[in-house]
């Protein structure tokens, strides 16, 4: 479920977002903040673009006794259900709703288009209004609309028209799919993966690695103020999120949209063997049955050749397609346009804007029949509506379900329509009649993928919980069940000679079976949203992360994978850092243990209980002889680097500790948490030196400056505040433009801070806040940041399933 605050896309099992650690069950709002003792970030800042740049242990099925489907009439009020029931927590509500998409202001328009509201992007909440100056800001704003119209009308356009189409740069909207469209509830998460994950042994391949320190210098500069604007994309690592999938028509390729390109795989060995528009997020692709692939980006669609995955055309452009669906033959394509079904048919090679239909409808997803001549759509309300493509009158409704109809699917004689539903119910209706021929209820789970076999004699749909049932449609009963990792399956797609199902989870993981045999192929790819944590060697040559699939891994310099597992949750470090001299990874884990390992291998050295709680993050004394931990027992701990003694325990937080560090000549600690407070001990006697109130809401990150002078703290606000460590006293207040900030780190020489925003990482001048440069590539909100020890290498990590490794060029 979706974390309310960080858009984590959680497991079931836990309370707690896997992510930034929120108590789900909790909201946290923010009260509005006065303007008094704010400092705006005033001046220009420099963009400095991202080089765009090129990677299941199975369980057998099981048949579970016939769930007793009704064929051709609903069952009685009465008549129990006997569908197998999984053991496993409650599911949550699953909403998914597809985001709005729009034309942006003075953009061309296709024949028959609405103009549109502008395309959703990130928003940072809004701030006060001042009362002042109104003549004054009117004409500045009307100027700046003048500006805005000139650029949208002539300037644009002329950047669309040159721009090439397969690595075109594009605004991020990702998160309008993965995150804001989604009503959120909370969710809990397992006690352990179930998911066989890749491991590479040291010294592996590539993973997903693009961009190898291209056009870098051999030894790195350190960054500094004034050297930031040089500062580059050297390297991006991670497959992305995934979005959707498609099989080929003749089952020779997978297709797989993410957060950063499409991936062609090949369906016998599992291997990736080609990317199309890198670093671009795909919503939607699908298979035309010639073989061509057709991919719907934030510009428009790409046609693809078969085979060959040439480029062939691009269009509806600037139309945000976030669903289509094709007719048999391919001749006539639908798509989603916000509350707008368009209608393009193939000339040719190319397919061209026809029409549009179901103007203004509130639909959640739409399905073309095969044989093109209807377009059905599902509501809200769990109405199925049956549309003509052609003149686009609606010639059924259809009361199908009393929730959410999350996907449907049309036979292949275009005469049933199979739907999934949020009120826990699949269903198969006739279209003629409107009769229900097939119902089946879940104990667990919401109905959340249906398709029907090539013959349309099965319907492949999810099942109770982490399950996919077979059903034969004319007997009523349940063929086999597959079942894999722990969570429902959204996206389901059998290959036309029935012998493979391909599958992807809410958590983005996918999972190809032999149909008969129930053989798994691992796919050798690791498609998540999320990374937990994150950490930097101190000269900037290793990063490890753990991820949201529970995979632990450190990768070297130029993207290899040095060493990688899947841990017990009770050893997966949420809280990493490396030793002085790189050659030790410590961290604190879910169960509060602290752990050392070799950075070379991963071998465990050494460990002792420090909690009874989580543990948040650690910090290491500069002489490295005290370890500091912050739990959500409320409480700090520092410890004997070497023998491991309790040599204090902080105590005053009334609420999770979520940070901790010591100060560069090591005399403090200070540390921050969900109480909103910040507090600084004596690093020697641990006594409380000062507890510092100013945040609004919970403090994510403190961090001193390197010449220890300041203290800055920031958190789930608007503002980076920083405090005087010897007095207590607030020296400034710093205001930015998203309020919630995971991280907090220094150029070298402490004139500036990086903080992300957004998708953005951006350096703000320590004195007056002036945003100095501004990183972009991330296709995803940005959660982590990262700054080596030496100050030449920053790394941030995104919810667009990537991490991005950052020097001076």
């Amino acid at each position: 479920m979706i974390c309310p605050y960080c858009n984590t896309n959680n497991k079931p099992g836990s309370n707690f977002c896997m992510g930034c650690g929120s108590k789900l069950e909790q909201s946290a709002p923010v009260e509005p903040v006065a303007e008094e003792s704010i400092q705006e970030p005033v001046g220009t800042e420099q963009e400095v673009p991202a080089q765009s740049t090129d990677s299941d242990g199975f369980v057998d099925a099981y048949i579970p006794p016939a769930p007793g489907p009704v064929l051709y009439s609903p069952p009685p009020a009465d008549t129990p259900q006997t569908v197998p029931q999984q053991v496993g927590p409650q599911q949550g509500e699953f909403v998914s709703a597809p985001s709005q998409a729009s034309f942006g202001p003075g953009q061309a328009v296709p024949p028959g288009f609405q103009q549109a509201p502008p395309p959703p992007i990130y928003q940072a909440p809004p701030k006060k209004k001042s009362n002042a100056l109104w003549i004054i800001l009117g004409v500045v704003g009307g100027l700046l609309i003048l500006c805005v119209i000139l650029y949208f009308a002539v300037i644009r356009p002329i950047i669309n028209r040159t721009k090439d189409i397969i690595e075109g740069e594009m605004p991020n909207v990702m998160e309008t799919i993965i995150s804001e469209s989604v009503e959120e509830t909370p969710e809990v998460l397992p006690t352990e993966a179930e998911v066989p994950l890749p491991t590479e042994p040291a010294g592996g391949s590539l993973i997903g690695s693009d961009t190898v320190w291209e056009g870098f210098p051999a030894t790195a500069e350190e960054i500094t103020a004034e050297n930031a604007y040089r500062m580059e994309q050297g390297m991006r690592f991670g497959d992305g999120y995934s979005l959707a999938i498609s099989y080929s028509p003749d089952g020779k390729y997978l297709a797989v949209a993410t957060s950063i390109g499409v991936d062609i795989m090949d369906p016998n060995s599992g291997q990736k063997v080609k990317r199309l528009l890198d670093d671009e997020p795909v919503y939607d692709l699908i298979f035309a049955p010639n073989g061509d692939l057709l991919a719907s980006t934030y510009d428009g669609i790409y046609h693809f050749t078969a085979d060959s995955f040439e480029s062939i055309s691009m269009f509806a452009e600037n139309a945000i397609n976030y669903e289509m669906t094709l007719s048999s033959d391919g001749s006539i394509l639908a798509s989603d346009y916000y509350d707008v079904a368009l209608i393009f048919k193939k000339t040719g090679q190319t397919y061209t804007y026809s029409h549009e239909i179901i103007d203004g409808e509130d639909y959640y997803v739409i399905g073309i029949s095969p044989d093109g001549t209807k377009l059905a759509s599902g509501n809200s309300d769990g109405e199925l509506k049956i549309w003509d493509v052609d003149s686009g009158n609606l010639l059924k409704t259809i009361n199908a379900h009393t929730d959410y109809i999350n996907q449907l699917a049309w036979s292949p004689d275009s005469s049933l329509i199979a739907t999934a539903s949020d009120d826990d119910s699949l269903a198969i209706y006739n279209i003629s009649s409107g009769e229900k021929v097939f119902s089946n209820s879940f104990d667990s789970t919401n109905g959340t993928a249906v398709v029907f076999s090539a013959d349309g004699t099965k319907l492949i749909a999810n099942g109770d919980y982490s399950e996919i049932a077979v059903w034969d449609i004319n007997a009523g009963s349940l063929l086999k069940a597959f079942t894999w990792g722990d969570t429902y399956f959204t996206n389901l797609e059998l290959n036309t000679a029935n012998t493979s199902i391909f599958a992807r989870n809410d958590y983005g993981q996918l999972i190809l079976w032999d149909y008969e045999t129930n053989q798994q192929t691992e796919l050798a790819v690791n498609y998540i949203d999320a990374y937990y944590s994150l950490a930097i060697s101190p000269d900037g040559s290793q990063y490890f992360y753990l991820d949201n699939n529970d995979l632990s891994m450190m990768i070297g310099e130029n993207g290899e994978v040095v060493w990688s597992r899947v841990d017990e949750r009770f050893d997966q470090m949420l809280a990493p850092a490396f030793s002085k001299d790189g050659t030790m990874l410590l961290g604190g884990t879910y169960h509060g243990y602290f752990n050392f390992l070799k950075a070379n291998n991963g071998t465990e050295l050494d460990y002792f209980d420090a909690h009874d709680d989580w543990i948040r993050d650690i910090a290491i004394s500069p002489d490295e002889s005290k370890i500091a931990t912050a739990s959500d027992d409320e409480t700090v701990k520092v410890w004997d680097f070497n023998t491991f003694e309790l040599l204090f325990t902080l105590e005053g937080h009334t609420d999770y500790v979520r940070t901790v560090a010591f100060s560069p000549d090591g005399q403090y600690i200070a540390s921050g948490g969900d109480d909103e407070t910040v507090r600084i001990w004596d690093a020697n006697t641990g006594a409380s030196l000062h507890v510092l109130e100013g945040h609004e809401n919970w403090v994510f990150a403190v961090a001193f400056t390197p010449d220890g002078s300041m203290l800055g703290s920031t958190g789930s606000d608007d503002f980076v505040l920083f405090w005087d460590p010897v007095t207590g006293n607030q020296i400034r207040k710093i205001k930015t433009s998203v309020s919630t900030k995971y991280s907090l780190e220094y150029t070298k020489d402490g004139k500036a801070f990086w903080a992300q925003d957004g998708r953005e990482v951006k350096l703000y001048d320590i004195e007056d806040g002036t945003v100095l440069v501004t990183l972009s590539g991330h296709t995803g909100n940005i959660v982590r940041v990262k700054m080596s020890a030496d100050g030449t290498t920053l790394v941030s990590a995104g919810y667009d399933g990537t991490i991005r490794v950052w020097r001076v060029k």
